[in-house]
């Protein structure tokens, strides 16, 4: 499903209601928003006393109202997030927030390990940042000293495959070469 995620709180409700009118799936995103990561004093977790808890849980109700399909629940507290799992009508998404959310999401660069700054409660599956650096400085050394792209890698006289990579519902991948001007 193809969907637009709206961050804030109650204050936009309003625009969330506008979309889900005109047919667009939105999903709602609550807690910590990396557009305020200086506001906030970086990746800290948020719902942690009374006044933010209400400010969140009331974000929280105001996008499921407006017809947000699912929220987002980032860098909450456990029990916050539990307690808005419980409540919402719709599914929660945590990033961050607890195993208590009905799913889980991470931001696929911080993930892979593909740059030494990330969120604590990021786990890195792999650590590719140094990989990437060797790659680029491979490609530019390639680059400058004319190697790369070389006539196998020129468009007019070399082949134009293409590589595919799909995920199926179990998020397991599979690869299938498209020949021709894909």
């Amino acid at each position: 499903m193809r969907c637009c995620e709206v961050r804030g709180r109650v204050c936009v409700a309003e625009e969330i209601a506008f979309l889900v009118s005109r047919g667009i799936p939105v999903m709602g995103h609550v807690g910590l928003m990396p557009q305020h990561f200086n506001q906030l004093g970086g990746y800290k977790c948020q719902g942690k006393t009374d006044s933010s808890r209400q400010h969140i849980k009331d974000g929280a109700k105001a996008v499921c109202e407006a017809g947000a399909f699912c929220v987002v629940l980032e860098c909450v507290s456990a029990s916050l997030a539990a307690e808005l799992t419980q409540e919402l009508p719709v599914p929660t998404i945590g990033i961050g927030a607890s195993n208590a959310c009905d799913g889980q999401i991470l931001v696929i660069d911080d993930m892979l390990g593909q740059s030494s700054r990330y969120p604590k409660f990021v786990k890195r599956f792999a650590d590719l940042e140094q990989t990437i650096k060797d790659a680029v400085v491979d490609y530019v050394r390639e680059v400058k000293c004319g190697e790369f792209p070389g006539d196998l890698r020129n468009a007019s006289t070399g082949s134009c495959n293409a590589l595919t990579i799909e995920f199926d519902a179990t998020g397991c991948c599979g690869y299938e070469p498209h020949y021709g001007s894909k």
